[in-house]
């Protein structure tokens, strides 16, 4: 694909929700392989049934955006690559980095959809013991048999992940939307 962008500026066209970590990803990708982003006929959509639905309807050639959400037009995709730092079940597809490795690529992984339950940092000083009860509860109903099935029939996650955990994934998107930003303008 990078191979393509670069050897045929402006022919490309890809989908990607504007802002999201797929758009910065696919900026990202231009630019450590050194493709200028004037080569890619980047279409920014809204929301990621647009943008899907641009893949899915031959609008474009390729689309970056969350896997989760994708299943509906899972046949009209090949995976090229998952970004992610471990392959996936649900998709037949390399890490993003064991696909650049043979181009001696490496891009940092973001999480591109994450889901969860948030409060004030504020909350969780002033009031430590209802936070902890908050999180327990939280733990414990994603523990539960008929949750998982719903979340699954509704392609929803639902792999508990925890206070420390989280807040590392949002740091560490951050940091990373945060070093590339002028990617993004």
């Amino acid at each position: 694909m990078l191979e393509a962008i670069r050897d045929n500026p402006g022919e490309i066209r890809a989908s990607v929700v504007q802002g999201s970590a797929g758009h910065l990803m696919v900026r990202l990708l231009l630019d450590e392989a050194g493709i200028p982003q004037e080569n890619l006929n980047l279409v920014t959509y809204n929301s990621g049934g647009e943008a899907r639905s641009a893949v899915a309807g031959g609008q474009v050639h390729f689309t970056s955006i969350s896997a989760q959400g994708s299943e509906g037009i899972r046949e009209f995709l090949t995976p090229l690559a998952i970004v992610n730092d471990e392959r996936i079940e649900q998709w037949d597809a390399p890490t993003i980095n064991e696909a650049l490795d043979p181009m001696d690529i490496e891009v940092p992984v973001l999480q591109g959809s994450m889901r969860g339950f948030a409060v004030t940092a504020e909350t969780e000083r002033q009031y430590p013991e209802r936070y902890a009860i908050l999180s327990e509860a939280i733990q414990n109903t994603l523990a539960r048999k008929e949750v998982q099935e719903q979340l699954e029939a509704g392609d929803i996650g639902g792999v508990w992940v925890g206070p420390e955990r989280s807040n590392e994934l949002m740091r560490t998107n951050f940091e990373v939307f945060e070093a590339y930003a002028d990617l993004l303008n």
